[in-house]
């Protein structure tokens, strides 16, 4: 399991730093589509990395739709 913990934190970094570097609402989805998929499937037999994964998927969006509001439209 310890591995799965270093690839949610290390997967959510770097969709976070992406998702703050430029507004890219469509790599977000797939990044938090991916990360609720991540939960469905550990949901019953590892919750903690469900709770991360979930987490980090409501991150990733919060993330985007602040940035979003913040990034003026050409």
């Amino acid at each position: 399991m310890g591995w799965a913990y270093i690839a949610l934190a290390v997967a959510i970094f770097i969709a976070a730093a992406v998702v703050l570097r430029r507004p890219a609402p469509f790599y977000a989805v797939a990044v938090a589509w991916a990360l609720v998929a991540v939960v469905v499937a550990n949901l019953a037999t590892a919750p903690v990395v469900a709770a991360i994964a979930g987490a980090g998927a409501l991150l990733v969006v919060l993330l985007t739709v602040r940035n979003m509001r913040h990034t003026p439209v050409n």
